[in-house]
């Protein structure tokens, strides 16, 4: 069954140098997207998901533009974004379980 746009809750994946702040990146997020979540800290790599409601809002555009020109003053070396389906994480998974 297809998705309707209220599903999609995409997710910023920022890839950081070894020397940032973590509650500062995160606070430099959620500024600019409201109800943005830190869902995974990997160390060098920062997951946010974003609310499917501010792809309206003009936010995620502004959060992209920002990062751009801030990515040395945060310490993020590159960004990408990603909307992965519970079928894909499933699908992954499973990939790695024994035969």
């Amino acid at each position: 069954m297809p998705r309707s746009r209220a599903d999609i809750n995409p997710f910023v994946l920022l890839f950081v140098s070894g020397v940032f702040d973590p509650a500062m990146v995160e606070a430099y997020v959620v500024k600019r997207v409201p109800g943005a979540c830190l869902v995974e800290d990997m160390g060098l790599e920062l997951y946010f998901q974003l609310p499917s409601d501010e792809i309206r809002t003009g936010n995620f555009t502004k959060l992209f533009n920002d990062l751009d020109a801030d990515l040395s003053k945060l310490g993020v070396s590159s960004y990408g974004i990603a909307d992965t389906t519970l079928e894909e994480v499933s699908i992954i998974y499973n990939d790695f379980l024994p035969t």
